[in-house]
């Protein structure tokens, strides 16, 4: 290009640029185009006094907003302030995010509803139904609060509402519309075409709440006293959906899912939510009416508080192992590219399914698992595992539930049955995998029901979390007395056996103990018992050791309620038998595990079988040998027990009114099982070995439950299954049959 071409190109450049700036400024002068503006100006706001001064409040958010999120107006009466509204102030009520009221007419306040916030009405207060109070409280509260709240909400006072569930639901939609939320309703079957509804009317009920937002409540709100004049029925309900319909343009939602989120129970309502409450129609629920009595708010507040902390321990878990995962990556031992697999829990390498695991799937139902290895091959279920399996099951509904929402489904059912596999990994965890049936409706154009019946499959993991620890104090360091009590009737040769274990193990130890026998003389001679005793006592006149007889048969629940009544309260009692024998780290493991008004200790002790049968053709290797010639855990056995005098006097006592033997041990474990304050300590006690002795015959005056108790007894402690088939083989019983 030459010289010539340059300044020409440069010419008409500046020429363009003069020409363009030119247009602008006359565009922008003369033709009157007015600029862009952002959508929404942010605009502090001015002190009307010196509007020359800006009022800086400590936050953005109130400066540009101002709003707060949620204001929920109760209504409520005398009848109930103190008790329903109370039970909601004590509960969800102080969880609101926002502002919560209670409205009543005029009423006297007393000292024990002071703290509440109450607003009273100039309307009559006990009326029923609160038509007039209820429109009152929607114009109270238009005039004072409309311009300070996002969304508001009418409640009754047995409403049971779950603030935290309820603020991530209305976050999700915008509170600038005008919008009404609730479960929809057209009234009582009885009650159509007299209510004044149309064909495609309805209004949301009052009971689960009316949740309605600020934009809804400023056209309503100046027209309460024309839809008071206007109403068509006494439901109060039914009046507020026709005022909203009329004065704000907007209806309830007819959305399926209205019904379970918004919980409203017709049948039986004075019991409502007395059951269960660990179900997944509750889970998903947003509110719950009615709650008649205020014991069962609290109840329903513990339970979801409850299932909240689960939750937050849930997450908790995956984000430890997200963390885990991204750890190489963090310490630069991983390149970015290769770590994005790894940032999600969802990818979690280190807790996949096990799915090519060697551990065995055990089949089960809601009744029954068929079990593989050293286990029964089939056991019934009951107690916490049966829970347990419920809410695997429901879990598994609610998967099936969320994967059918997508679909529009008007209602998902489950067939009554169901089956499932489960097994436990070391490495992974408990896994399921359960086949459960369902059902479908839809409906055609023509509301014509459909119902689609399927079979879905879905899998389950419940993974190892990371460790939880406490400290449980140091309960065994302090060597607390031990406080023996043992019930005798005859058996000379085992309570000779059972003084010497005492005597070897904890008199020559020095181990701090006491020892009450409690003789029944009228079954059987004490002559040559008291004799041993009194040597004994004698041979140790420090130990305090104490003789009681009872008039009477032999009662081993007498004995031990005597024996518990006969020491203090704060004293430590071991429930005994004379056919045991002890290792002295039993009675230290008894002071551990038994803690006064926390623990109560059910040691599992081994029970020898028959050594003529077990031991026939090889030596005896003495009584502290556990294998399974040798005998058994006697886990259906709650005879020995270790506990404080005051915990068994709490929990009821023995059962002084069984004769014999047998039963009196169940019913005391069933006593602490029944009580939230004590825990259960159960474990097999190695020190703790119960001998075999020929069973007693069983008594024919006993209950027919406790004959078969002592059966059961006689049969199970005689010997194991190889060492019969042995014995048999060795005596030629068997030559004709192997």
């Amino acid at each position: 290009m030459s010289q010539s071409q340059k300044t020409r190109v440069l010419a008409l450049l500046l020429l363009g640029v003069i020409t363009s700036f030119t247009f602008s400024v006359w565009t922008s002068k003369y033709a009157g185009f007015k600029p862009l503006r952002c959508l929404v100006v942010a605009k502090p706001r001015v002190n009307s006094d010196n509007s020359h001064k800006l009022a800086r409040p400590n936050a953005i958010r109130d400066e540009l907003h101002g709003k707060s999120f949620l204001f929920i107006a109760v209504m409520s009466s005398s009848g109930y302030i103190s008790t329903r509204a109370r039970g909601v102030w004590e509960t969800w009520g102080k969880d609101v995010p926002g502002k919560l009221a209670f409205f009543t007419g005029r009423i006297n306040r007393t000292d024990d509803i002071k703290d509440l916030p109450i607003i009273e009405l100039e309307v009559p207060d006990n009326i029923y139904p609160p038509q007039t109070k209820s429109f009152k409280m929607i114009e109270y509260v238009s005039k004072h609060f409309v311009d300070k709240y996002e969304w508001f909400i009418r409640a009754d006072d047995d409403v049971y509402l779950r603030p935290d569930k309820l603020r991530r639901y209305l976050l999700r939609l915008d509170s600038s519309d005008d919008l009404v939320i609730g479960q929809p309703g057209t009234g009582k079957k009885e009650e159509i075409g007299k209510l004044g509804l149309g064909k495609d009317d309805n209004f949301c009920l009052g009971g689960p709440g009316i949740m309605m937002t600020a934009s809804v409540l400023r056209k309503v709100g100046p027209n309460i006293v024309t839809c008071l004049n206007q109403t068509a029925s006494f439901h109060e309900d039914v009046e507020i959906g026709r005022c909203l319909r009329q004065f704000g343009g907007v209806m309830c939602p007819w959305g399926f899912e209205a019904k379970e989120l918004f919980r409203q129970v017709y049948e039986n309502p004075l019991e409502a939510y007395h059951g269960s409450l660990d179900a997944i129609e509750y889970i998903k629920g947003i509110s719950f009416h009615p709650v008649k009595d205020p014991a069962y708010m609290r109840r329903m507040h513990v339970f979801f508080s409850t299932y909240n902390v689960h939750r937050f321990l849930i997450r908790q878990r995956s984000l430890h192992r997200t963390l885990k995962n991204i750890d190489p990556f963090l310490k630069g031992g991983m390149h970015w590219k290769s770590s994005r697999q790894l940032l999600s829990d969802h990818n979690d390498r280190t807790h996949r399914y096990a799915r090519n695991s060697s551990q065995p799937w055990e089949s089960f139902d809601f009744s029954k698992v068929w079990a593989l290895r050293e286990k029964p091959p089939l056991r019934y279920i009951h107690d916490g595992t049966e829970a347990a399996m419920t809410k695997v099951v429901d879990f598994s509904r609610e998967v099936l539930l969320r994967d059918g929402e997508t679909n529009l489904y008007e209602k998902i059912s489950f067939d009554k049955w169901h089956k499932g596999y489960m097994r436990v990994d070391p490495k992974v965890g408990t896994e399921f995998l359960l086949d459960i049936g369902t059902k479908y409706q839809t409906r055609d154009p023509h509301q014509n029901v459909k119902i689609t019946r399927t079979r879905r499959s879905v899998r389950i993991r419940q993974t190892f979390g990371k460790f939880l620890m406490r400290s449980e104090g140091d309960y065994g360091v302090s060597k607390t007395t031990l406080h023996f009590i043992v019930p005798l009737m005859g058996r000379l040769e085992n309570f000779k056996r059972f003084l010497k274990s005492f005597e070897e193990e904890f008199i020559l130890r020095d181990d701090p103990v006491k020892l009450l026998i409690i003789y029944f003389p009228d079954a059987a001679s004490p002559v040559e018992q008291k004799q041993a005793f009194d040597a004994c006592a004698k041979k140790y006149p420090s130990i305090e050791m104490k003789w009681l007889d009872v008039k009477g048969p032999f009662k081993r629940a007498v004995a031990l309620q005597m024996g518990t009544d006969y020491f203090g309260n704060n004293s430590l009692l071991y429930f005994c038998d004379v056919d045991l024998v002890f290792r002295r780290e039993f009675a230290d493991r008894c002071r551990a595990n038994a803690v006064l008004e926390k623990r109560a200790y059910f040691p599992v002790m081994f029970s020898q079988f028959n050594p003529l049968i077990t031991f026939a053709n090889k030596p005896h290797p003495g009584h502290y040998y556990y294998a399974k010639e040798a005998g058994f855990w006697r886990w259906y056995s709650f005879g020995p027990v270790c506990a404080y005098a005051k915990d068994i006097k709490d929990s009821g006592g023995l059962n002084t009114d069984l004769l014999g033997w047998g039963l009196e041990d169940v019913d005391l474990y069933e006593k602490f099982l029944k009580r939230n304050d004590i825990e259960i300590f159960r474990a097999s006690d190695p020190g703790l070995v119960h001998v075999y002795h020929p069973h007693a015959p069983c008594d024919p005056q006993s209950t027919e439950e406790q004959q078969a108790m002592c059966r059961a007894a006689q049969a199970d402690i005689y010997s194991s299954a190889p060492s019969s088939v042995d014995y048999l083989r060795s005596k030629g019983y068997l030559g004709y049959f192997l």
